[in-house]
This record gives C-alpha cells, sequence and structure tokens, in this order.
C-alpha cells in the first residue's frame, strides 16, 4: 500500500504478473509508461481531498503527518515496521488521501496489494 500510495506500480521486471494484472484492471492503457505518465503529476501534487464514497481496502491517507492504510473498516496506522494501531471507520478523523486516483480504481477493481502480517493481526484484535 505505501507504493501505491507513493505513486508506484508493481515491477514489470522482478514482479511480472501482478505488474500484469494491475495494469489489466486500469481503464486506460497496460504500457508501464502509459501508467507512470498518468500517475506522476498526481504524485507531485501531493495530498488530496477525501472523496465522498466508500474506499476500496488498501487505500492510504493521512491524518496530520500519520499515514493510515484503509482494510475491514479500519484505518490502520502505518508505521516503518507494520501498522501499529486500528481506528474503526466511524471513529476517525477527517483525513487526507494519499493513494492516486486511479490507482484506488485499480484496487477497487480487484487488484491485491501486498498486506504486512501487522495488518491481520490488528483487525482481529478488534
Amino acid at each position: 500500500m505505501t507504493a501505491l500510495a507513493a505513486g508506484h506500480r508493481p515491477c514489470f521486471e522482478c514482479r511480472r504478473a501482478n505488474a500484469r494484472r494491475f495494469a489489466e484492471l486500469h481503464a486506460h492503457g497496460t504500457r508501464a509508461g502509459d501508467l507512470d505518465a498518468l500517475v506522476h503529476p498526481l504524485r507531485l501534487a501531493g495530498p488530496r481531498d477525501a472523496p465522498s464514497g466508500p474506499l476500496p481496502d488498501g487505500a492510504m491517507v493521512a491524518v496530520d503527518a500519520t499515514a493510515y492504510a484503509f482494510k475491514k473498516g479500519h484505518y490502520l496506522r502505518w508505521s516503518p515496521f507494520g501498522y501499529v494501531a486500528a481506528v474503526p471507520a466511524h471513529e476517525m478523523p477527517p483525513f487526507k488521501l494519499l493513494t492516486p486516483q486511479p490507482f484506488l480504481g485499480i484496487v477497487a477493481a480487484g487488484y491485491s496489494p501486498v498486506w504486512h502480517q501487522s495488518a491481520d493481526r490488528l483487525i482481529e484484535g478488534h
């Protein structure tokens, strides 16, 4: 999720199957260069206002300088060592969206991002 939120797609060299699946789910072209060109300006633009509708699992958001990933109705606080806290969606304060919109669409269309093992442990504990 962290890589997707930063506007990075799966690598066509070392993760070819994941990269192909990712590209197939995108509506505006399946070439790596097409995806990179589309998302690069969004990377530079920074966080955006939260959408009014629901987010797909794997979307990343920020509250001030703290990042969270959305999974199964919870916002999981990110750290470099894994997710460290779970906040139920109804308790989440206003946030900014980190994941670029085109990548949200790819995740919503069925791409499964790789989660750190701490994510499921936090949700199970809630």
